[in-house]
């Protein structure tokens, strides 16, 4: 017998000699196994401590997943109980946002033009006087301005007369609800015949027929003693049984009351049909030296 590798070989042909190496080579396989044989018990202890790190993981994340939902919830909550905020126009002062972010910004461009309906029926004189203690001064408007304590009863023809032509209907008449109770107003025409008088700051009335009243004016009466101080007076005379919003006489625009059509801003003409070089009819030496 010899070693080979570690291991018995048998080259002998006596039976005796091969009992002994049979047990030898028991022996040395059993020994060979037991050298060889693969122990797992450190690699189950970290899997069972890896396992139980992910279980504590498992339970951490469904904790924080609870945590972030109820979050959510109180978040929701909350943006409920804040005003949303809206503002619009040529000139915005934010002053209740409540250190909150813009959410939505869009400049745009802008048009203005001064229009009126025409609904008001009589144009109202243009005062600068001062009649029996009381100051009278016009606005670019239409309206009027009184200062002062009358100092005698005042008789103020607040329209040039006209002939003032008034189809079938309803009427109102007003100066604002400013003026004085114990003053009238009184509507004129002809040889002094009223169309209408009344000891209030309106009064409607009805016309029975399409009718032509000449020389038609209004006449506020004030009282002796009548005391004004920046009272503003709004006359109007409109169709219907309701005081409608003031307007200055005369439909706008119309070819008796133009009215100029501004875009973005107050001049955006950037042509000067007298001197094209100076502005931008062609670019050159000149026109580029200006503009800049």
């Amino acid at each position: 017998m010899k070693v080979v590798n570690g291991m018995t070989v048998y080259e002998g042909e006596d039976p005796c000699s091969l009992d002994e190496y049979s047990a030898k080579i028991a022996q040395e396989v059993f020994k060979l196994i037991q050298d060889n044989k693969y122990d797992d018990t450190l690699i189950k202890q970290e899997q069972q401590k890896q396992n139980k790190e992910i279980s504590n993981n498992t339970e951490k994340n469904t904790n924080q997943a609870k945590q972030i939902a109820q979050l959510q919830n109180e978040n929701t909550l909350l943006k409920s109980q804040i005003p949303i905020g809206k503002a619009e126009g040529k000139f915005i002062n934010v002053k209740d946002s409540s250190n909150m972010p813009f959410k939505k910004f869009e400049i745009g461009g802008n048009d203005y033009q001064e229009t009126r309906e025409g609904y008001n029926l009589v144009k109202a004189k243009d005062f600068d006087t001062i009649n029996n203690g009381v100051t009278i001064k016009s606005n670019a408007d239409g309206t009027f301005i009184l200062n002062g304590t009358a100092t005698n009863v005042i008789y103020l023809v607040i329209n040039t007369p006209i002939d003032l032509f008034l189809k079938k209907g309803d009427y109102t008449v007003s100066v604002g609800n400013q003026l004085p109770s114990n003053c009238n107003i009184i509507g004129y025409y002809a040889d002094n015949s009223n169309l209408f008088n009344v000891k209030n700051y309106y009064k409607t009335f009805s016309v029975e027929s399409d009718t032509v009243y000449n020389s038609f004016r209004t006449q506020i009466t004030i009282p002796i003693g009548t005391v004004f101080n920046n009272v503003k007076l709004e006359y109007i005379l409109n169709e219907g049984t309701t005081i409608k919003p003031y307007e200055q006489y005369g439909a706008m625009p119309s070819i008796d009351y133009p009215s100029d059509v501004r875009v973005c801003g107050d001049n955006i003409q950037l042509f000067d049909k007298e001197n094209a070089n100076i502005l931008n009819a062609y670019f050159d030496s000149t026109s580029i030296k200006n503009l800049s």
